[in-house]
């Protein structure tokens, strides 16, 4: 409800709806704060998904599938404190999911273990993503040594001398005339 109806509504935060109000965490006590201006702010548990994250957190259910056009699946998974994927494009078939557009929009999953997301993940697989991978491949990576792994973690001021070029008149102008 929420990632349909959020482009067309001004101070509207993510996860709410007309029906339930707004999602809040399970694990924040304090989101059932009272606040008259955007209630649950504090603790916002993410996209059109945070129900179905919610509900993994508080017990309701070990898993769930969502539809992720920009974070719509793994930000209320990572605020749930659960783990969450989207896989690549059409590696998960979208028939008769409704999207936003075609070029990203995708289906994937949250659970509150590892081993529950990649059986869900190998199970929803396309048949065509599936016959690529062994047996067992996302599980069986579970299982495996994290020696030589490696971790990046992009600086968070990247890219910001990018947005000085645009303060050039000049440049601006080339750009805008194409």
């Amino acid at each position: 409800m929420s990632d349909s109806n959020f482009s067309r509504a001004d101070d509207m935060t993510p996860g709410w709806s007309a029906f339930g109000g707004q999602t809040k965490s399970a694990y924040d006590p304090t989101s059932f704060d009272k606040s008259p201006k955007q209630p649950g702010l504090a603790s916002l548990c993410g996209g059109s998904s945070s129900g179905s994250a919610v509900g993994i957190s508080a017990g309701f259910a070990p898993l769930a599938l969502g539809t992720e056009t920009g974070g719509s699946n793994v930000y209320p998974a990572s605020k749930a404190g659960l783990y969450g994927i989207r896989p690549t494009l059409r590696t998960i078939s979208s028939d008769g999911v409704f999207r936003c557009t075609k070029s990203f929009d995708g289906v994937g999953a949250m659970a509150r273990a590892p081993l529950d997301l990649s059986h869900v993940i190998e199970t929803i697989l396309a048949p065509e993503a599936r016959a690529k991978l062994p047996v067992d491949a996302f599980a069986g990576s579970l299982m495996g040594s994290w020696e030589g792994l490696r971790v990046g973690i992009a600086d968070s001021t990247w890219g910001g001398e990018e947005k000085a070029k645009w303060a050039s008149s000049h440049i601006l102008g080339e750009y805008l005339r194409g």
